[in-house]
């Protein structure tokens, strides 16, 4: 009911103003209590602290150790390949370590192969190729994940079995991690 206060010329009709002038008000102190907890909701979203924040001193420090881990040493060191083992050490108890990464993520083959020169034994005779050790690493392309297979052929000399020649393993920016410096970056600037 809309009437002017001023024009109310009996009490039944004042009272019945009245009435509707305070439901008026009741429904906007409600309506001004539920937009006031919007507002403080949003404001915290917003502005409030974040559980996870890395400030600027901390991404510093992340970028300066994977320098330091990534500039050449004078002498190699040595760190875990990632190896998995072969069947021929199977127990039928329950696995340790290292679930293997699934075998539906995409892969991509990288092989690291000894130079010729150190394919010729000592006694003149060119080794064979015996074995592969294969690591896997996990690596992060844009919008997608990949698995980078590491294969280091295994040689030895099939005559004079002097020794099994390998390539070395490449260098990591975190030891015994399956991930690469690619996936790595991408966790450090996601933060």
């Amino acid at each position: 009911m809309a009437i002017a206060p001023d024009t109310v010329a009996d009490l039944t009709t004042a009272r019945a103003v009245i009435a509707d002038l305070q439901a008026a008000l009741g429904r906007a102190e409600q309506e001004n209590t539920l937009l006031r907890q919007k507002l403080d909701i949003l404001c915290h979203k917003l502005f409030g602290k974040k559980s996870e924040g890395v400030s600027d001193a901390q991404l510093r420090l992340a970028f300066a150790q994977l320098a330091e881990e990534l500039k050449p040493r004078d002498e190699p060191t040595e760190m875990d390949t990632g190896e998995r083992p072969g069947p021929q050490h199977r127990r039928p108890s329950k696995p340790t370590g290292r679930r293997p990464l699934p075998l539906s993520l995409p892969r991509q083959r990288v092989e690291i192969d000894v130079p010729e020169a150190d394919k010729r034994c000592a006694c003149g005779t060119t080794k064979t190729r015996i074995g592969e050790a294969v690591s896997e690493k996990l690596d992060y392309v844009p919008a997608s994940v990949r698995v980078i297979e590491t294969v280091r052929p295994k040689y030895a000399c099939p005559r004079c079995h002097d020794g099994v020649t390998q390539a070395p393993a490449p260098p990591q920016a975190v030891e015994r991690s399956l991930a690469t410096e690619g996936l790595l970056a991408y966790v450090v600037v996601s933060k």
